[in-house]
């Protein structure tokens, strides 16, 4: 082979080097920009720079491996390549990783359970599950899920009798007059509020779960910064392992969010208010007892007497409070009065808060949020405590910086402390836009009142005489209509929250 062709071939073969180099740097530069733009999270100011920069290199490194003859240019050029795709991969890498933390932290919400026990008297001969075989089982009409009669009688022969409350059937255990009772264990809670002795009265011999597939609205997705309504339910299950569990809605706050202005309205209803159950006739019912049917039954109840639309819910526990107050450091809240918060359960730790500004821990601020018996004003001045926390929260991971650029890893953390519909997209545009400025938010508050009444008798605990807010209807009736206009486009300053 002549050297002329010698050189040719070796120029032919450098060059298709140079071809694959550039291809492979052009190659990883495009998945990298088509994964940021579908991620959706970077500004478009931004990615616009991305990709401005990313041609701009592949440029450089195309004219120097093709047009310059200077080696350290050219080695230049390569190292500048693999840089690229180094940073290609990792960038990639990293935005899949946000999309499945992403998918695992938002519309989670799948089903729901439920639990129930077969309780006896403590001094029966009853032990196990097998030595109720035909013996009294009374259970609650009230309850309207048959399945949990049928899954006890798969478990043995029993004859079932009815009853419409919880009192007049563990009445007619204690008089032995039934040998057993199956029982949500909801409503075993009643009885335990009723009568701190309990527990050494009966004992549980068997317990099961119905889970449920929770049916959810077939919803437009907003892909905007429209204003939407959240729905935060609180469950009083004393454990992080409980947010699935369909238990009383002790917490029940309304975020209005317009992402476009960067205003949000909180709205507290007392958990006491005695209000009609959605597709539930018959007596009133406390609201928080709602949520012994479902979170459904809490949001389409609230639509129902506020006549409002809640477009997302979010269930949170005690332990939730508790994670995230302690992930992000602790929060600062403003006390109107001394108190002495007596909430020692479910992780919360008994404070002394001092009028004026205190830090709180997570334990301290769940304590904190749950108080109601050091105030005069009781269930009302504990949803003010109850927004003060989230407004100490949100104003806390908007103003830190660091908290928004780690977001991932702290919905990674937090994930499995709540369940929600809100969709992936909503919050990306959220988070998006918040970079994207980086402006302030405004937050202002306001509460469904009411007044106090005794001796009530509620649907899901006819018989007894309970403790019940009655609501006070044009408190209703402004809230309400502050919440639709703002829904509508009002400002917050536009607003009647006087």
């Amino acid at each position: 082979m002549s050297k002329k062709r010698k050189t040719n071939v070796k120029n032919i073969v450098l060059n298709i080097i140079k071809c694959i180099i550039l291809l492979i740097t052009l190659g990883a530069s495009s998945v990298l920009t088509y994964k940021l733009i579908e991620m959706n999270i970077i500004p478009t100011f931004y990615i616009a720079i991305i990709i401005a920069v990313l041609i701009l290199l592949n440029y450089i490194i195309g004219t120097v491996l093709f047009f310059s003859k200077k080696i350290i240019l050219i080695i230049g050029a390569l190292l500048l390549s693999v840089a690229i795709v180094g940073i290609s991969i990792i960038g990639v890498l990293h935005s899949d990783k946000i999309t499945n933390i992403l998918d695992k932290a938002f519309d989670n919400i799948e089903y729901e359970t439920s639990t129930y026990s077969v309780v006896v008297l403590n001094n029966s001969k009853y032990k196990s599950i097998e030595d109720i075989q035909n013996k009294k089982v009374g259970y609650l009409t009230i309850d309207d899920k048959v399945d949990h009669t049928n899954i006890l009688l798969e478990k043995v022969e029993a004859n079932l009798v009815e009853f419409n409350d919880t009192n007049s059937m563990y009445e007619k255990l204690t008089k032995k007059k039934i040998d057993s009772m199956l029982i949500n264990n909801v409503f075993l809670e009643f009885l335990e509020d009723q009568d701190e002795s309990i527990e050494t009265k009966v004992r549980v011999i068997y317990t099961f779960e119905i889970t449920e597939e929770i049916k959810k609205e077939k919803k437009k997705q907003k892909n905007d910064l429209s204003a939407v309504n959240i729905l935060f339910t609180g469950s009083d299950a004393r454990s992080t392992t409980k947010i699935y569990n369909k238990t009383r809605s002790d917490v029940n706050m309304i975020m209005t969010i317009n992402p476009s202005n960067h205003e949000i309205l909180l709205t507290s209803i007392p958990r006491d208010y005695y209000v009609q159950l959605h597709g539930k006739t018959g007596l009133r019912d406390k609201l928080t007892h709602s949520g012994i049917y479902g979170v459904n039954m809490t949001k389409q109840t609230i639509e129902d007497f506020m006549n409002i639309k809640i477009d997302y819910v979010v269930k949170v526990g005690f332990g939730t409070v508790i994670n995230v107050v302690d992930m992000i450091g602790g929060i600062d809240i403003e006390a109107d009065q001394d108190v002495y918060t007596r909430c020692s359960d479910g992780g919360a730790v008994r404070t002394q808060i001092k009028k004026g500004w205190n830090h709180l821990t997570g334990a301290q601020a769940l304590s904190y949020a749950r108080e109601r018996k050091g105030y005069k004003n009781g269930d009302n001045h504990r949803v003010q405590n109850q927004q003060q926390v989230i407004e100490a929260i949100f104003t806390k991971v908007i103003s830190d910086k660091s908290l928004l650029n780690n977001y991932e890893n702290v919905l990674n953390s937090l994930s499995s402390l709540y369940v929600t519909d809100i969709p992936a997209s909503f919050i990306k545009n959220i988070v998006k836009n918040q970079i994207s400025d980086m402006k302030s938010w405004k937050i202002s508050k306001q509460q469904l009142t009411g007044t106090g009444r005794t001796g009530v008798e509620t649907y899901s605990m006819p018989g007894w005489k309970l403790w019940v807010m009655e609501p006070n209807q044009s408190s209703i009736n402004k809230n309400s209509k502050n919440i639709n206009d703002m829904i509508n486009g009002k400002t917050l300053n536009e607003l009647n929250l006087k």
